[in-house]
């Protein structure tokens, strides 16, 4: 996940910070996964981060695997199954004040 030189390029300093997420998917898989299309569109709109990419990546493998899925840290959130508060902040989310 870079986009550029992430130390001085004033672009990829912010992707790296606050990283973007394309997802294409079917609806048959959204209906096997339970994904509601309104949580998706939810979440279009807030503020993610990239342990929040790892935990919905996370709770797809297990799924796939048929194993359940165990949050490791309720700051984060599978952004397929979770809406994402609307008013969370960066302390929410854990990102060092100097990001």
């Amino acid at each position: 996940m870079r986009y550029g030189d992430f130390v001085s390029d004033i672009s990829a300093i912010q992707e790296y910070r606050i990283p973007i997420f394309f997802l294409i998917m079917s609806n048959r898989l959204m209906t096997e996964l339970g994904v509601e299309k309104e949580t998706l569109e939810w979440n279009s709109l807030r503020f993610t981060t990239k342990p929040d990419i790892r935990e919905t990546i996370h709770a797809l493998v297990d799924w796939q695997a048929g194993l359940p899925h165990t949050k490791d840290d309720p700051a984060y959130y599978d952004f397929l199954k979770e809406k994402i508060p609307n008013d969370r902040r960066c302390e929410d989310a854990k990102v060092p004040l100097w990001y």
